[in-house]
C-alpha cells in the first residue's frame, strides 16, 4: 500500500482527519511510536513520517497534552530570537538552543509548504525532537536507568 492508501484507510477507520488522529495518538495517548503504528495498522516508517509532518514528536507529548491542536509553544518560541543562556556552555544553554533549532526547522518546513520540503528538512525536525527527548530523559534520570539496564544485558 502507498502512504496515501494508508492515510485513507486510517481516516475511514477512525472517522477523523489524519492530523487530528495523529494528535490524539502522539499527544494524548501513552503509546510509544511502535505501539501507535501497530494500533493504526500502518508500517512504523509511515507512522514516523506522519509524526514528523505534523510536528508531533516526543518533545510535544509532554508539553502539549492539554493544549488545543492549533497551539504550538515550540514554534511560537522561535519568534523570540533572544537566547537567555547564549553566553554559557551548559546543558541549560544547549537545551535552549536545541528548542530554538527545532522551532526554526519547523518554521522552515512549513514555509516550504510541506510538498517542497526535502527529506533533510523532515530529518532535521526529528533530530531536534530527539535531542530534546534525550535531554529530558537525562534530566529525569531515565537515561541513567536505561544505561544501567543495557550494561546489565551486555554482561
Amino acid at each position: 500500500m502507498t502512504d496515501l492508501e494508508y492515510r485513507q484507510m486510517v481516516e475511514k477507520k477512525y472517522g477523523m482527519p489524519l492530523k487530528d488522529l495523529m494528535y490524539e495518538v502522539c499527544i494524548r495517548s501513552e503509546m510509544d511510536n511502535y505501539e501507535a503504528a501497530e494500533e493504526l495498522g500502518v508500517p512504523h516508517a509511515t507512522f514516523m513520517e506522519w509524526r514528523a509532518a505534523f510536528h508531533l514528536g516526543p518533545y510535544h507529548s509532554d508539553t502539549m497534552k492539554d493544549l488545543p491542536i492549533s497551539q504550538d509553544p515550540v514554534i511560537s518560541a522561535a519568534a523570540d530570537e533572544s537566547l537567555k543562556y547564549s553566553n554559557e556552555e551548559s546543558l541549560r544553554g544547549f537545551e535552549e538552543l536545541s528548542r530554538q533549532m527545532l522551532a526554526l526547522a519547523k518554521q522552515h518546513h512549513d514555509k516550504m509548504k510541506k510538498t517542497d520540503a526535502t527529506p533533510l528538512d523532515r530529518v532535521n525536525i526529528v533530530l531536534w525532537e530527539s535531542v530534546l527527548y534525550c535531554l529530558a530523559n537525562y534530566k529525569d534520570g531515565t537515561l541513567q536507568k536505561q544505561y544501567k539496564e543495557l550494561k546489565k544485558k551486555m554482561k
